[in-house]
């Protein structure tokens, strides 16, 4: 619990894996929400606002745990200021160029390119000597997405080479 109830952020991962162990994908965003639970614990800090760790299975498929979850959670997404889906975390594998970051979808289409919960992300992390990439992709990113329809700010957090997605 936050100390402002009335307002939350929520954090996933999803838990099935395509073709094998998953310990990339997504074993290392499930980790990081139970390293997020465990630091909050230990810290016995209480954050501003409520904080929701969420691991929605169904994502390999049609990321159908997600689609599920925002479809009943609706007093839940009406108090959510953002959400962040930890995805593909793990270091990048060797001789790959790849940096965190924020795979996000904006409202450029409709005329405001405006960046705030990436931008505020961005300077964040700054401060800890951290950058973060931002990449805007139209159209179904991950579990994350199926936010944008209860317009909810949210972005995909992972490891990748922006370069390479780049279409040419």
């Amino acid at each position: 619990p936050g100390a402002d109830s009335s307002q939350a952020v929520i954090l996933g991962a999803h838990i099935d894996s395509p073709n094998g162990p998953g310990a990339f994908d997504d074993g290392s965003g499930s980790a990081a929400l139970l390293e997020v639970a465990r630091v909050l614990d230990v810290s016995k800090i209480q954050p501003p606002v409520d904080i929701y760790l969420a691991w929605f299975g169904g994502h390999e498929i049609g990321t159908y745990g997600s689609a599920y979850f925002v479809a009943t959670h609706q007093p839940l997404l009406d108090q959510t200021l953002a959400m962040v889906q930890m995805d593909g975390l793990g270091y990048p594998l060797e001789g790959r160029l790849s940096k965190i970051t924020m795979l996000l979808t904006s409202y450029g289409r409709f005329g405001d390119e405006r960046l705030p919960l990436p931008d505020f992300l961005s300077k964040t992390v700054a401060g800890q000597g951290l950058s973060l990439d931002q990449m805007v992709e139209y159209g179904l990113i991950a579990d994350n997405s199926n936010f944008d329809a209860f317009n909810v700010p949210n972005v995909y957090l992972g490891y990748m080479n922006t370069q390479e997605l780049q279409i040419k």
